[in-house]
């Protein structure tokens, strides 16, 4: 496993898990990353067989609804490429948020989507995409939902003009910073959201949904805009709290997490012992040595010979 990139994914993933699940044995840590890694290799790969799995039925919940303006707060979990195929299979008309970076990585992906499961080049009147990052992304959204699209947002990305959280919410009993544009839009736009995600169970993929969220005669924008984002989190967490190993926001959570250092937490330890890897986790990056405390998140440079010392006790990530 000592890759270099790898172990830092690793390093990461393990820390991301020990604070939002700390129940979650340390020797189970290895397998579930690498069932992640597995499923987000397998959902970088476009072929075939995607139209015959897109056979499902209409989400729970939306029967009828599709036919209206709405937001599909989604996440990646499972195949979750499949919110947007299927809306492609059934010739829904959506457009897709994407940050500026995935979009010039993901667009071609997405398209090459639409293509295999339509047999047809990707049409705007069926399927558009959105730089959520351009700061007249906003005007480009309500045009989008004026003209009857459907808006899927991957809440769980790096997506938004502001780059920097807006709203702290509880997120596994730890403080997430999320990002509120599309809560906005909908309380502006007076539009549901409806709180959808995918995952595997065994060969086949299912819905995994939430009640739909409606604004409420009376309720503040502010108010909205809090129940709307907590709810769908709430649908996060229970969507991946069976199943871990069936979320790459394991990867990348910590940007958004928090620190919250207890006060008289101790930081001594034997570096000497696989102890150590309870508190600690080593990683490098550009050549330089760093360790990440699994605690809070706090990130400290480290020599290399202390790395290398650290990582000969890898092997407690692994169950016997």
């Amino acid at each position: 496993m000592h890759n270099t990139d790898y172990w830092r994914w690793f390093a990461f993933y393990s820390t991301n898990l020990s604070r939002l699940m700390p129940h979650i044995p340390t020797a189970n840590h290895g397998t579930l990353f690498a069932q992640t890694m597995q499923l987000k290799k397998r959902n970088g790969e476009i072929h075939d067989s995607y139209k015959h799995l897109l056979d499902m039925d209409e989400p729970p919940g939306f029967a009828g609804e599709s036919a209206h303006p709405a937001i599909w707060a989604t996440f990646h979990t499972g195949p979750y490429h499949f919110v947007c195929g299927w809306l492609m299979l059934q010739r829904i008309p959506f457009t897709l948020l994407l940050s500026g970076d995935v979009m010039i990585q993901q667009a071609e992906v997405y398209s090459r989507l639409y293509q295999t499961v339509t047999g047809k080049a990707p049409d705007s009147a069926l399927f558009d995409m959105v730089d959520a990052s351009n700061p007249k992304s906003l005007i480009r959204m309500r045009t989008a939902l004026r003209k009857g699209h459907q808006l899927v947002a991957y809440l769980d990305g790096n997506v938004g003009i502001n780059r920097n959280p807006q709203l702290a919410i509880d997120f596994f009993g730890q403080k997430l910073g999320v990002k509120t544009g599309m809560a906005y839009l909908a309380q502006l736009m007076n539009c549901p959201v409806y709180p959808v995600s995918c995952r595997w169970n065994g060969g086949k993929a299912m819905w995994v949904t939430a009640q739909t969220i409606r604004t409420q005669h009376g309720e503040t924008r502010e108010a909205f805009v809090q129940r709307c984002m907590v709810s769908c989190y709430q649908h996060l967490q229970l969507t991946i709290q069976s199943h871990p190993e069936q979320w790459e926001g394991w990867l990348y959570v910590h940007h958004d997490l928090q620190q919250d250092f207890p006060d008289g937490y101790s930081n001594t330890v034997n570096a000497g012992s696989d102890l150590f890897l309870q508190d600690y986790m080593p990683f490098r990056l550009r050549g330089e040595s760093f360790l990440i405390r699994r605690i809070d998140g706090a990130i400290h440079p480290i020599p290399p010979a202390v790395y290398d010392r650290v990582w000969q006790y890898a092997s407690i990530f692994y169950s016997k």
